[in-house]
């Protein structure tokens, strides 16, 4: 007796489900990356005008997000990020995050506070940030997660326009933006010294797989 074996588009359900719910959690980890970096930017910064300009673009975000049913944490994340946008106090909001977006929220804070202090240190963490988020959509994101990314750089790039003791950071962010383009970001990756010369490398070894 021949056994019924499924055909190309008959999976087990059970790693369909997996697989849908791989695919959700990585479009919240990118939402949630897209909006910090913004964030960081805006608040490192960025004028008055602009800190307004994002919060009304986040409380937009949130109308649509509860419309449409909107994951856990999440809007009283983007609650959180108003706030931080418009100088409210919100440590109580903070309190009640769930843990990972709890720690976004906490690494943001040491990048706004460390700018007051050195600021090779908020360098070296928007490095880092920039890094990591880049792997994450360069090796498991979609197209339309890599154009997010790419626009999110883009902002970035802009706020570092008016920091000449910031050009070696705008490079870097360049170099990233090309690759998630993919457009080709060697003659610029290839002038990169030091920590972003060092964080490149980590970005491309880690898409080369």
């Amino acid at each position: 007796m021949s056994q019924q074996r499924d055909g190309p588009g008959q999976g087990r359900p059970g790693m369909e489900e997996e697989n849908q719910e791989g695919r959700q959690k990585l479009d919240l980890a990118v939402q949630v990356a897209h909006i910090a970096a913004q964030v960081s930017a805006v608040l490192l910064s960025g004028t008055m005008k602009k800190r307004e300009d994002l919060e009304t673009r986040l409380t937009l975000a949130r109308e649509r997000l509860e419309e449409q049913g909107a994951p856990a944490g999440l809007i009283p994340f983007i609650d959180t990020m108003r706030g931080l946008l418009i100088g409210q106090d919100v440590s109580a909001l903070a309190e009640d995050l769930p843990g990972a977006y709890r720690a976004v929220y906490d690494r943001i804070l040491a990048d706004v506070a460390a700018q007051a202090g050195a600021g090779e240190l908020t360098v070296g963490q928007v490095l880092d940030e920039v890094a990591h988020n880049v792997i994450l959509v360069m090796t498991r994101g979609s197209f339309d997660q890599r154009r997010q990314m790419e626009s999110t750089l883009s902002i970035m790039e802009q706020e570092t326009e008016r920091r000449p003791d910031l050009e070696p950071l705008a490079d870097f962010l360049t170099a990233a933006r090309l690759l998630l383009k993919g457009s080709d970001p060697t003659p610029i990756a290839n002038g990169l010294e030091g920590p972003f010369h060092a964080k490149w490398d980590e970005i491309m070894d880690a898409v080369r797989g």
